[in-house]
């Protein structure tokens, strides 16, 4: 991940944002451990789980 989060800052993008299945408890915990947040934006998306954001400069 720290290489997708580098390619990210080079390419000019501000926050990578993600989403987890409910169930996936172990991604989200490694999401979590990569200091990725929930987003605070509503998303509409039919299927449910965790949408969580990542400042990239950060």
């Amino acid at each position: 991940m720290a290489a997708v989060h580098t390619i990210a800052a080079r390419e000019g993008f501000q926050r990578l944002a993600r989403n987890v299945m409910t169930s996936r408890t172990g991604a989200l915990a490694f999401s979590r451990a990569l200091g990725y947040t929930a987003l605070p934006e509503t998303v509409d998306w039919p299927y449910g789980g965790h949408w969580l954001a990542h400042d990239v400069n950060s």
